[in-house]
């Protein structure tokens, strides 16, 4: 027993000081590479991709949700994530009351997971993260109004 302890602390040990120096060694090679080189180029290019694809999502989130009584997203500035405002006067009080029980529910029923806007002083708003596919986003942007057309008045 005593020999898995001193491996484990052995273990341990070595990510804690050993990992984290080679880490911190490559991280500015990987974030700030050579101006003009390969890397350089490649990071330039995966970070347009990016911004592109955040785009595209926002815009698909509010396409999908705008003119929908019971939700208005809030077009992102530059974020991963949207914001989308709750009409609560859509849904029955003693069915849901708040954004976090609007959340539990619609991750139990619909498998959908997003942040209650209470987690940021928010109250009435859930955060929709969007840096996955855009069908995923479509997805989520039916699965969401189709939860709410269930928990209508």
């Amino acid at each position: 027993m005593t020999s898995r302890k001193i491996f484990l602390f052995s273990w341990r040990h070595y990510f804690s000081s050993g990992a984290n120096s080679l880490i911190q060694g490559t991280l500015p090679r990987i974030l700030c590479p050579t101006p003009g080189s390969a890397d350089d180029v490649a990071l330039k290019s995966f970070n347009a991709r990016y911004v592109d694809v955040l785009r595209e999502n926002a815009q698909v989130i509010k396409t999908s949700l705008e003119g929908f009584s019971a939700l208005s997203p809030v077009e992102p500035q530059g974020a991963m994530y949207a914001m989308v405002g709750m009409n609560m006067d859509h849904f029955d009080p003693v069915d849901i009351s708040d954004d976090a029980i609007f959340a539990s529910k619609l991750l139990q029923e619909e498998n959908l997971f997003v942040l209650p806007g209470k987690c940021f002083n928010s109250d009435n708003y859930v955060r929709l993260v969007m840096c996955c596919p855009r069908e995923m986003i479509q997805d989520a942007c039916d699965r969401l109004k189709a939860f709410c057309s269930r928990h209508s008045r």
